[in-house]
């Protein structure tokens, strides 16, 4: 739950107000500005981790499944798992790979030869850490290129209701040549 209240909180900006930059590119001799791989959550703001309002949480089962789901071998595994005396085996993994993991952000990978259309589903579960009711909207910015929908588009928690599901579809638009 830390981890994620540090990453939903963390700002676009530099402690200087400037965008993020990528120390390791350099274009014309200065560094290039970062991308949201490179920039990763941004910049850590304790003050605003300590009221997150909603948090992914992942728990440590959550994890191995990931590794599971990645195929990690069972010398693999004991290595983040030391009692993990054999492989995933039929252990669960997560639903539809490694997308689904409760996680802050999202990567999505869309093939040419994709059977499904280029359309990725991916599910994520927010948990409310205050006890007041809240209403959180959804807003985001498409890449170019890619239509995204989200549903529900509005979660509204009233008093102690620990959690809500966000379903995230995106479908490439682009043209196969």
């Amino acid at each position: 739950m830390v981890q994620s209240a540090l990453m939903t909180t963390a700002g676009p900006l530099d402690k200087n107000g400037r965008d993020i930059v990528d120390s390791g590119t350099v274009g014309g001799g200065a560094a290039m500005d970062a991308t949201p791989l490179a920039a990763g959550a941004g910049l850590v703001l304790p003050r605003l981790a300590m009221d997150p309002g909603l948090v992914y949480d992942a728990g440590t089962q959550d994890y191995v499944d990931f590794l599971c789901t990645l195929n990690y071998t069972a010398e693999q595994m004991r290595q983040f798992v030391p009692e993990m005396s054999t492989g995933c085996g039929a252990r669960s993994r997560i639903p539809k790979g490694v997308t689904n993991l409760n996680y802050p952000s999202f990567v999505v990978v869309f093939h040419s030869s994709s059977v499904d259309g280029g359309v990725r589903t991916l599910t994520r579960t927010v948990t409310k850490v205050s006890a007041k009711p809240e209403t959180y909207n959804v807003t985001f910015a498409a890449p170019e290129g890619v239509a995204v929908t989200v549903t529900p588009t509005t979660l509204e928690f009233k008093g102690r209701t620990r959690s809500g599901a966000t379903l995230w579809s995106s479908a490439s638009r682009r043209k196969e040549r």
